[in-house]
């Protein structure tokens, strides 16, 4: 599972939906909500919050234990700029029932099959600029972090199958007339002219001013 907290304020900016599962959470209305309010019904940061100081960009990976779960998980932990906030990245791999922790952990922050992409969208100019790209967008995309940002976002959208373009613009106006949460499925083009199916989870953060 993967959740996104603004490093400052413990507000959610994002839970994917493995871990929305392992929680039991039917509700996607976290944004804005405390972490440990949404995910715990707690009144105050948990016991075992491991947040990171300004200026520790990671953590190696280790052992957790949530006791509202009652179960342990093998967690790694980083600082990176989501849409303006210093957000702190989670990534939790259940190892209650005694697999290979630190491979499994490995396999899903390189995972070829997952990838999380954070933009910053600029209403005055129609623009999207990348922030942060993962090993596992890049990937997919068979290309590189660097290759992404000097492309951009919308050659990137350029690299959607014609017959799917206007799906994902319509996704896209969407976000831009303020829409929480988007979702779809559509085929990305790869350098080899090869195609590979994409589904894509869209969570958009109002940034204040």
């Amino acid at each position: 599972g993967i959740v996104v907290t603004d490093n400052d304020t413990h507000e959610l900016l994002y839970v994917n939906q493995e871990m929305l599962s392992i929680l039991g959470k039917t509700d996607r209305e976290y944004a804005g909500k405390a972490c440990y309010r949404f995910l715990f019904d707690l009144d105050e940061p948990c016991s075992f919050c491991t947040h990171l100081c300004s200026g520790t960009h990671e953590k190696e990976s280790h052992e957790l234990y949530i006791p509202q779960l009652d179960r342990y998980f093998m967690s790694q932990e980083r600082i990176v700029n989501w849409a303006g906030h210093e957000a702190h990245i989670v990534y939790l791999v259940d190892i209650n029932e005694g697999k290979n922790a630190e491979i499994k952990l490995t396999e899903m922050l390189e995972n070829v099959t997952s990838g999380i992409v954070v933009g910053t969208a600029d209403r005055s100019t129609g623009g999207i600029d990348l922030e942060y790209v993962n090993k596992g967008f890049c990937a997919l995309a068979r290309c590189t972090e660097n290759d992404l940002r000097e492309e951009g976002f919308e050659q990137l959208v350029a690299r959607v199958h014609a017959e799917d373009q206007r799906f994902l613009r319509r996704l896209i106006v969407e976000v831009w007339q303020g829409k929480a949460h988007v979702e779809g499925t559509f085929r990305l083009v790869l350098p080899d002219d090869r195609l590979t199916w994409l589904r894509m989870e869209c969570n958009t953060v109002a940034r204040a001013g």
